[in-house]
């Protein structure tokens, strides 16, 4: 009951600039979800009014609060989002109204990362074992069926260029290509794929060596030769 009346207490501060006792005082609940971007839930975060915490979210995000104010005020809650999450720019606000019984209405907050973990599926369709870099360093190599798995980390929004290094393949079109991922707003999984052809080689052309002619001779005859 005291930590009840404290947390009514900061409510009434942060309201109004007091709620006396005369003034018509009532209890409010509201549930307030707090989730990443793709909506999965965020355990164990603050929620704070008039810089009193109020309470925390529980494994599914939610977080029951208890608001004590006016019919028709608002309450501004602030949301302490956890480590690597950008906190919102402007306080949740929620308005204070009767509802039906058993009804308790619902308010959100976002925590967007800072920074997410990207897999990258690699595939070299048409060519085996190419090797490939990421942000001009060597990242790994495709196996024997044209396929690499690497994880790159950045911020949301950010591009990463996959190059392929076919300098020791000159049987391979395109030549040195790169495939560009975007990074999301939340871990997920990306495919960088680029499809090679194979060219023929021109064929090395036999050196053949000319034999020198020999003068002819005539035949010799036997007996004697006639001189005209």
């Amino acid at each position: 009951m005291v930590a009840s009346s404290l947390i009514a207490l900061a409510t009434c501060v942060a309201l109004a600039a007091a709620c006396a006792p005369h003034d018509n005082v009532t209890e409010f609940k509201v549930r307030m979800l707090v989730t990443n971007v793709p909506g999965d839930p965020l355990v164990d975060v603050p929620i704070s009014l008039a810089g009193k915490t109020l309470a925390r979210t529980g494994k599914d995000g939610y977080a029951n609060l208890t608001l004590l104010g006016r019919e028709g005020m608002r309450a501004g809650l602030r949301v302490e989002c956890p480590p690597n999450h950008r906190q919102p720019v402007e306080l949740t606000s929620v308005g204070l109204y009767a509802y039906a019984a058993a009804a308790e209405p619902e308010v959100r907050a976002i925590c967007e990362q800072l920074q997410v973990s990207q897999g990258i599926v690699v595939r070299s369709v048409g060519a085996a074992n190419l090797p490939f870099e990421i942000r001009g360093q060597r990242a790994g190599s495709t196996d024997e069926s044209g396929i690499a798995h690497v994880l790159a980390v950045g911020e949301p929004g950010e591009t990463i260029d996959v190059l392929f290094d076919t300098s020791e393949r000159a049987d391979l079109q395109p030549a040195n290509p790169s495939v560009r991922v975007l990074l999301g707003n939340h871990d997920d999984v990306a495919l960088a794929d680029q499809r090679f052809e194979q060219k023929e080689l021109p064929r090395k052309a036999k050196k053949l060596g000319r034999t020198a002619k020999k003068p002819l001779t005539p035949a010799r005859q036997d007996g004697p030769v006639r001189i005209r």
